[in-house]
């Protein structure tokens, strides 16, 4: 048997970052992993919310322009080169916040996530807060620094009033009743609809949003 040095100093325990780290939030604790399926789940409401706006806005753009040419009115363009140059901005602006939403947050990531049916459900509903909030206040900005160019940019206003006026019906009754039975009943048989819950949350937001705001009136 070997003995040690009598006179070394006695062997500490080495500490890193983590050490500082509260418990309930180091890796592996509950309260980290609700923060996670939460902050993933709203960046998805979040992309699909911005989804909604931008074909909203493609689609008010676009008949901003046929209303230029006398194809139906919609009172909003007073002549052709309004029409035109207000119509093109605002379809540029749908199609850049559609394509980010598409390329960036839209996927469904909480499909990573080992979490039973009634958390992947209750996740999503901070998200739908968290979008009325914001598209409010986008809408505010909107009207502040846009309808002074001409009243067609109200379209802009409009279409975010409509979203953030609709995340706290249908859609969000929608997504919670979706996520929860295609995980609790139909996940195990039919594993494709995982990947279509967040289209159908698409459509009736759309649709909701269109309710709420119908441009050709």
């Amino acid at each position: 048997m070997t003995l040690g040095d009598p006179f070394a100093a006695p062997e500490t325990k080495k500490s890193g970052f983590s050490d500082y780290i509260p418990a309930f939030f180091q890796r592996g604790s509950e309260f980290r992993r609700w923060v996670s399926l939460i902050t993933l789940s709203t960046t998805t409401v979040m992309g699909i919310g911005l989804l909604v706006v931008g074909t909203g806005l493609v689609g008010s753009g676009l008949a901003i322009v046929a209303s230029g040419f006398d194809v139906f009115d919609i009172g909003l363009a007073p002549d052709l080169g309004t029409a035109l140059a207000v119509g093109m901005v605002v379809a540029l602006i749908g199609a850049f916040a559609t394509g980010f939403a598409v390329e960036g947050p839209v996927a469904y990531k909480v499909r990573q996530f080992e979490a039973k049916s009634w958390e992947l459900a209750l996740a999503v509903v901070p998200g739908f807060f968290i979008v009325r909030w914001a598209a409010g206040t986008l809408a505010s900005l909107a009207e502040r620094y846009l309808s002074e160019f001409s009243a067609a940019f109200e379209v802009v206003e409009a279409q975010l009033i409509a979203v953030g006026d609709t995340a706290l019906g249908w859609p969000l009754i929608v997504a919670v009743l979706a996520l929860y039975l295609v995980h609790e009943f139909a996940l195990a048989r039919f594993a494709s609809l995982e990947y279509q819950t967040s289209g159908v949350i698409y459509v009736v937001w759309l649709l909701a949003a269109i309710s709420a705001y119908p441009l050709f009136v």
